[in-house]
């Protein structure tokens, strides 16, 4: 499956990931969806 991955960077830290899927499987069009993301835990507020 084609996808795309942005890292999210402040100064030398990776606080984390986007994914964007640019098809869909059947489950992912009923579970998951396009868009992915992880952020570090110490960035999430």
């Amino acid at each position: 499956m084609p996808y795309s991955t942005y890292w999210y960077v402040s100064g030398e830290h990776c606080i984390g990931t986007l994914i964007i899927r640019h098809r869909l499987t059947r489950e992912l069009a009923d579970t998951g969806g396009h868009v992915g993301y992880h952020v570090v835990t110490p960035w999430r507020h």
